[in-house]
């Protein structure tokens, strides 16, 4: 079992530089995607590479990868994403060690922070804006129907 576990950090560490390579070459744009089909196709070469061993073997290796791939792609998302990530960033920078709540307001509005998220929102297809009306598109429309069935699922309520 234990070399299962080695075996699924190796090819983790695989993808990890091929997605590193693939992000820095084509660009941050449609992240996601490229890094759910490279997850796709590494988890099929693994299927097919351990298609010998037992059926439990096959599972372990996979549930071993597919979690430290799912926990890198979280931290990849909360670093593109979260405010307090970009906070400490900012705190981090600093000499003093210290930023004033003032600052904080320069760096993040909330008129910026809703204009970044409509304009990726808009370059992945979710939505389509026409000077001050936004709509949604079949595709926005999906995921907007799929979060609200998750949210009622698991009982998760909006926050900010």
């Amino acid at each position: 079992m234990i070399q299962l576990f080695f075996q699924s950090i190796v090819l983790f560490l695989i993808y990890l530089s091929v997605h590193w390579v693939l992000l820095r070459t084509t660009g941050p744009k449609f992240f996601m995607a490229k890094s759910l089909v490279l997850l796709l196709v590494l988890s099929v070469v693994l299927f097919f590479r351990y298609s010998s061993h037992s059926v439990t073997s096959i599972i372990c290796i996979q549930i071993f990868f597919i979690g430290i791939t799912n926990a890198y792609l979280i931290f990849l998302i909360n670093l593109q994403n979260s405010i307090s990530f970009r906070i400490l960033r900012e705190l981090s920078k600093t000499t003093e060690g210290f930023v004033k709540h003032s600052k904080l307001q320069e760096l993040y509005s909330t008129d910026q922070i809703i204009s970044d998220r409509l304009k990726e929102m808009e370059e992945n297809g979710f939505i389509v804006r026409h000077g001050e009306v936004i709509k949604t598109t079949n595709k926005g429309k999906w995921f907007g129907y799929g979060i609200f069935v998750f949210q009622k699922v698991f009982g998760i309520n909006l926050f900010g």
